[in-house]
């Protein structure tokens, strides 16, 4: 529902009020990140240098964990004078993160100081804990509402966010949502099954989904009238099950923004069928809230490059156009515990594209999925989750599935399926996943009764035994 300037106004003005009442300060950084729109290509990149460059002095003089690394590839900050040479700087992993947490990899000036842990979910190994302080917690704020705006929603607008919650929300947090009209539901506890909800092509409510909560999610919704709703891809399609099964109405966003998980076609169509909303894809993560989205046009993703410098790195170089490769971030704000080319395992296809929209970020084509979370065909070539994924979601009588790979010549396709499920089914599913894998692979297909849910809540749609380097090119066991 498109709210009116005078009732938009009033809500601004309530933002404000949150904001003094509960000493954030989002508003200035978000209205200074969206200046950064109108900017041309050399001034974001002249913008992202001048910060990146002072990144890397204020971290080898107060991080000795990168000190250190830095001194072993023998390069120093005043080395480093191009992208070339930043390129020389070692990649960080999850597991050099935990080795060294938390002394090691938080700055010496901020130890003493309030900070707030966070954690990861861990959609394939154990969660990463590190530390913000307040000012990069309320940035983080600032880069998703930056990106929201893109989605047609302004400050102080009525928002719905959806996901699991797994830390506890303190007064202050709480009364900031309330007066800035954020409504915020755990949907930890909206589903009742182990079976993960992953199929947009059944139109069927399934039943693992709790009714009860989801009435009462969909009745908290309508009376919030959000302009924008935004979510896991996974539980924005067990809401639109529940509305289309039973009628319900009043859920009439401009815009949903998914994230967190993969966005195929066949999900994006579901939920702009039955929201009747424009359906926008955000790349982000609990580390570093809103690396790219999608735009008005819908052309890729644009990289928020302003706040992070985002490299997709395959076979040890920068993936070519079309090509796939590993995602390397590295935030340019975060001055308390900081990342520096850090490989957050995920899979992104590069493009040199150009938007139409006018922005001159620079776009990603696709997330692909996790990079753990890959097919490693015989010859090495790689197919990632997002392939299946969109072939399995478009079979009605699919409830679920996963993919797994023990061998590298042999793929397993596990489902779980509803009463009209018929052998013609099977046989036209494995025709498309063997062409899609090709003749060296064996593929099977097992009927199971149910799947278990990832701890992390996130969709996992693929398991893998063979573990591929996709950085440095290597396949390590099959």
């Amino acid at each position: 529902m498109d709210p009116d300037p005078q009732s938009r106004s009033f809500r601004r003005t309530m933002y404000r009020a949150a904001e003094r009442l509960t000493g954030r300060r989002i508003e200035a950084t978000y209205r200074a990140l969206l200046a950064h729109d109108t900017l041309g290509a050399d001034e974001i990149r002249a913008l992202q240098w001048h910060k990146l460059k002072a990144l890397l002095e204020d971290v080898y003089s107060s991080v000795p964990f990168y000190r250190r690394r830095f001194e072993e590839a023998g390069i120093r900050p005043d080395d480093v004078r191009g992208w070339e040479d930043f390129r020389r700087l070692p990649l960080t992993s999850k597991r050099d993160i935990k080795a060294a947490y938390s002394h090691e990899v938080v700055a010496s000036d901020r130890l003493h100081t309030r900070l707030i842990e966070r954690v990861t979910t861990g959609t394939t190994d154990a969660p990463l804990r590190f530390v913000i302080d307040t000012e990069m917690f309320d940035l983080g704020v600032a880069r998703a509402l930056r990106v929201l705006d893109w989605a047609g929603s302004t400050l102080g607008d009525r928002m719905v966010q959806l996901g699991p919650i797994r830390e506890r929300r303190g007064l202050q947090h709480r009364l900031f949502a309330h007066m800035t009209q954020r409504l915020v539901l755990d949907t930890l506890a909206l589903t009742t099954s182990s079976t993960p909800l992953c199929c947009p092509a059944d139109t069927s409510v399934p039943d693992q989904i709790d009714l009860d909560r989801a009435g009462r999610y969909c009745r908290s919704i309508a009376a919030q009238r959000p302009g924008l709703i935004y979510g896991y891809v996974t539980d924005l399609l067990a809401l639109a099950a529940y509305i289309e099964h039973t009628g319900f109405t009043g859920i009439r966003p401009r815009a949903v923004v998914s994230s967190a998980e993969i966005l195929t076609d066949p999900a994006r169509r579901r939920l702009e069928t039955i929201f009747g909303a424009e359906v926008f894809d955000l790349y982000g993560a609990t580390e570093f809230p809103a690396i790219a989205c999608e735009c008005e046009v819908h052309n890729g993703l644009h990289v928020l490059s302003d706040s992070y410098v985002v490299e997709i790195i395959s076979d040890g170089r920068d993936a070519s156009p079309g090509e796939t490769g590993e995602v390397v971030i590295t935030d340019l704000d975060n001055r308390v515990m900081p990342f520096i080319r850090y490989r957050i395992g995920d899979a992104a296809r590069a493009t040199d594209r150009r938007c139409s929209c006018g922005r001159s970020f620079p776009l990603i084509d696709m997330i692909e999925g996790r990079t753990s979370e890959v097919v490693v065909a015989p010859g090495g070539r790689l197919l990632l989750a997002r392939r299946f994924a969109t072939i399995l979601q478009e079979m009605e009588d699919v409830r679920a599935f996963r993919i797994v790979q023990e061998r590298i010549d042999r793929l397993d396709v596990q489902i779980v399926t509803r009463p009209s499920w018929t052998s013609q089914h099977g046989e036209s599913l494995l025709q498309r996943i063997r062409a899609l894998v090709g003749e060296d692979m064996e593929v099977t297909l097992s009927q199971v009764p149910d799947l278990a849910v990832d701890p992390s809540r996130k969709e996992r749609y693929l398991y893998s035994s063979v573990e591929y380097d996709i950085v440095g090119g290597r396949c390590y066991r099959s």
